[in-house]
């Protein structure tokens, strides 16, 4: 597999998660199972009004703004984007939620965060892409008080990738740096937690797929009539990988999967 720099990694993710067609493809949430599975996520990790809540890789805020419109949480994101950013404290502000959200630009693994400063962490569909996942986790870890929890939602691989999902736009979209469910839940125990639940998720993955299949075919539509700009030849080859990724998924090589774990 092609190792990429944390540098490549972040200019690859502010660029694709801002792009429009991002929010066409994978939802306003940007990763699978929507706000439907984090308030799953929220529910299992016991989530509650008043309680702090770090958002590692917010992006343009569909969780934070979640937690703190549903559950009354205060939720601080961090997110690589400049624009998500912008659209955050926006988004806050419109609907009254400028007390309860803040939102930091920045790398997860390198920003400043206040010691067990945080009841609470999520982390949907981020821990994937970082290069440097242990460190990344330490972070949370540290920003978490004792007994704080962890919710982590992310895309999983068993096994090996074909070489068009090891590139760095593959890393981008959470899978060629993707691993195990197992490997993850090793990490988050080696950072200092303990994992309280391990769930494989392949039904989030599917239906996620599904959904984009169908998109597909209106994206390949407009393209065809002129009223996106996107090439025909590009969404055949987008259409491509999404063939060989389903087919991962059917056996079993791609997934997607939930830890929810305890700060030691």
């Amino acid at each position: 597999m092609t190792t990429h720099t944390t540098a490549e990694i972040n200019a690859c993710c502010a660029d694709a998660y801002s792009h429009p067609a991002a929010r066409f493809l994978l939802g306003e949430s940007l990763h699978p199972g929507g706000l439907d599975l984090t308030a799953d996520l929220a529910r299992r990790m016991g989530l509650s009004a008043n309680d702090r809540v770090l958002d590692a890789g917010c992006g343009p805020g569909a969780t934070a703004m979640f937690l703190a419109e549903t559950l009354g949480c205060h939720v601080t994101g961090v997110t690589l984007e400049d624009g998500a950013v912008t659209e955050l404290d926006h988004r806050a502000a419109e609907v009254g939620l400028a007390d309860r959200i803040s939102v930091i630009r920045g790398d997860i693994s390198d920003i400043d965060l206040p010691q067990a400063g945080f009841d609470a962490a999520v982390a949907e569909c981020v821990v994937s892409i970082f290069a440097r996942k242990a460190e990344a986790l330490s972070r949370i870890h540290d920003a978490l008080r004792p007994g704080g929890t962890l919710g982590l939602t992310d895309v999983t691989v068993n096994g090996s990738l074909p070489k068009a999902l090891q590139g760095i736009f593959a890393v981008a979209g959470c899978v060629g740096n993707a691993v195990s469910l197992e490997e993850y839940a090793s990490l988050i125990e080696n950072a200092g937690f303990t994992v309280t639940e391990c769930t494989p998720l392949p039904d989030i993955a599917r239906d996620f797929l599904k959904g984009i299949r169908k998109k597909m075919m209106f994206a390949e539509i407009g393209a065809k009539l002129g009223k996106i700009p996107i090439s025909v030849e590009s969404v055949k080859m987008a259409k491509g990988v999404l063939k060989e990724t389903e087919e991962l998924v059917e056996s079993g090589t791609l997934g997607y999967g939930m830890i929810v774990a305890e700060r030691r």
